[in-house]
């Protein structure tokens, strides 16, 4: 019985360092060598995060069966379902909050099991109901982390609606051409669900059988690694000290301070196409749930959420609550030619935002919200 274990882990490092024609050559050796011209061999289980295609690394092989995260057979072995969760905490004496555990670490289906993270679960039960990310910090995402920085711009936007808690529908493969990846721009979706950045809600098939997966973020450790991510494609050419001063700008009230830093993360890290798209309200409320996700340990961020007569763009609830809150209006403009006119219409668009909180009643008596700036 031979078990290979992430058997594509050094696939994906060689496709980075740039050796990746040579390991292939390799593994295709390998592989056959220990998988079809093994006499001894009974049985073999391999696992990994992607299924490599165009490369013939599974060649004359017979017999071969995949499963994947869109398979029902043995979706219950991918992790630890609710039921094994809950027995695990019971055990260690632990009294944390579940509702918590589950946002942290649910949110996996595996061919329509709910399936938890079981790396993340173990270093949670070792560090005592301690919440934070521990799958996230130790798994090698270096090749997500570089498609995500070096994407293209409409695989930004979908991200910022992702990090604004919607869903998008994607056709997933199951078959991963890295050599795609530069050039095929959707390919990054079937990478990013079979890697645990992503879970699907539903699969359904087009005319031609490919699968349209609506697809949304997991939990909340993924969904911080994310707003890491676009934080760092979005202040490029800042530094870690800098994106922190321009979220206490914000907090603070330091509201001059704040828009001198916008306009220089506008103007050094957006294309001219990112913000001259139909729908600039949306990429604006994006962007800015990418921008201010860094503050997730100290405030709730909510996103188009029902408060006093309305539903607001996005609201930042400080969880001190002799801190700022602060909630954000969206508004797009289409602006005149002369510099006088712009201004105008700014002020104007800006003012209806304003009026718009208050008549809506955004912020209530009984509110998170009532110690508000906006």
């Amino acid at each position: 019985m031979l078990l290979i274990d992430e058997y594509d882990t050094p696939i994906q490092q060689s496709y980075l360092i740039g050796y990746y024609d040579q390991l292939i050559l390799f593994m295709k050796n390998f592989l056959g060598s220990s998988l079809k011209d093994n006499p001894f061999i009974e049985k073999s289980v391999l696992t990994g995060i992607l299924r490599i295609s165009r490369e013939s690394l599974f060649s004359g092989l017979n017999n071969v069966s995949v499963y994947s995260v869109l398979d029902k057979k043995y979706g219950q072995y991918f992790g630890f379902t609710e039921q094994e969760t809950n027995e695990l905490i019971e055990k260690t004496g632990l009294s944390p909050n579940l509702q918590q555990t589950k946002n942290w670490y649910n949110g996996y289906n595996f061919g329509g099991v709910t399936i938890y993270n079981p790396w993340s679960i173990i270093e949670f039960l070792r560090n005592e109901g301690r919440l934070t990310a521990y799958w996230i910090n130790t798994s090698s995402n270096d090749i997500v982390k570089n498609l995500i920085t070096n994407a293209h711009y409409n695989i930004q936007e979908d991200l910022q609606q992702l990090l604004a808690g919607r869903t998008i529908k994607k056709i997933i493969s199951d078959h991963i051409v890295f050599n795609d990846l530069t050039t095929n721009r959707e390919v990054i979706w079937g990478l990013l669900l079979m890697a645990g950045y992503l879970k699907h809600i539903s699969v359904e098939y087009d005319d031609f059988g490919h699968k349209l997966c609506e697809l949304k973020l997991p939990n909340r450790e993924v969904e911080n690694f994310y707003g890491s991510t676009v934080a760092q494609w979005l202040a490029a050419n800042q530094d870690l000290g800098w994106y922190r001063e321009f979220l206490a700008d914000l907090t603070t009230g330091r509201v001059a301070a704040f828009e001198e830093k916008l306009q220089t993360l506008i103007e050094e890290s957006l294309s001219f196409h990112d913000v001259t798209k139909k729908s600039q309200e949306a990429f604006y409320h994006g962007l800015m749930l990418g921008l201010v996700v860094g503050l997730r340990d100290t405030h709730i961020i909510n996103s188009n959420k029902e408060s006093g007569q309305g539903r607001y763009d996005v609201a930042i609830i400080p969880k001190d609550n002799s801190q700022l809150g602060i909630i954000l209006e969206f508004k797009a403009v289409q602006l005149s030619s002369t510099v006088e006119a712009r201004e105008t219409q700014l002020a104007t668009a800006a003012q209806q935002a304003l009026q718009q909180i208050n008549q809506s009643k955004y912020v209530t008596w009984n509110s998170p919200l009532k110690n508000s700036t906006t």
